[in-house]
């Protein structure tokens, strides 16, 4: 909880200053969620030109329309809601990935995990790594989504809701769906060598 409200008042205060003209700020807030939103961006489309070109813009319209910005609950969602309608849009101009005519609501069809998400040197633990990228390549589109926001973005409840545009209870719903879809051994798995210490719902 320490941790969620210290990255919450830490945003909220560049967020203010952002609005209020503060360029450093807004090079704060991008420092801040870089690497969130790449790798996001790269699980969307597999295209590192575009990803990184998405950012830019992203940032660059922020700074262009501060002045028409409201003041939003929650920063973090609300740039990776952004990015993600933006990166769709980018995608569909510039013909550069195969998802022009893929609606938003479809684009987690391309979302994949892979090794590379998942840190752990036991070799062990190899086998139970395909096993589980299997297992979280088989979830539903968007319950995959829903799960690589939660554990991988570290997005609670709430702002999973605003990225997803569904209630906190339906955000609720696909990551249970998802834990009920992976064995046991999978999601121990998946704590142990991404965090190291059990997830709860």
């Amino acid at each position: 909880m320490t941790d969620y409200s210290d990255r919450y008042n830490q945003e909220s205060v560049l967020w203010i200053q952002f609005r209020e003209g503060e360029k450093n700020a807004l090079g704060s807030l991008f420092e801040l969620y870089y690497d969130d939103l790449y790798a996001y961006g790269m699980k969307l489309t597999g295209n590192e030109e575009l990803v990184r070109d998405s950012i830019q813009d992203l940032f660059v319209k922020l700074w262009e329309s501060r002045n028409r910005i409201k003041t939003v609950k929650q920063v973090k969602p609300y740039l990776i809601r952004a990015f993600r309608n933006l990166t769709i849009d980018q995608s569909r101009l510039a013909e550069k990935v195969p998802i022009q005519n893929v609606s938003i609501s479809e684009l987690p069809e391309l979302l994949n995990f892979e090794p590379e998400d998942f840190k752990t040197e036991a070799e062990f633990a190899q086998d139970q790594i395909s096993k589980l990228l299997n297992a979280l390549n088989e979830l539903p589109p968007r319950v995959r989504e829903a799960v690589y926001l939660r554990y991988f973005t570290g997005l609670n409840y709430d702002e999973l809701a605003t990225v997803m545009n569904v209630t906190v209870q339906s955000a609720r719903n696909l990551i249970h769906q998802g834990i009920k879809s992976l064995k046991e051994e999978l999601l121990v798995l998946i704590v142990i060598s991404k965090y190291g210490f059990l997830f709860q719902q």
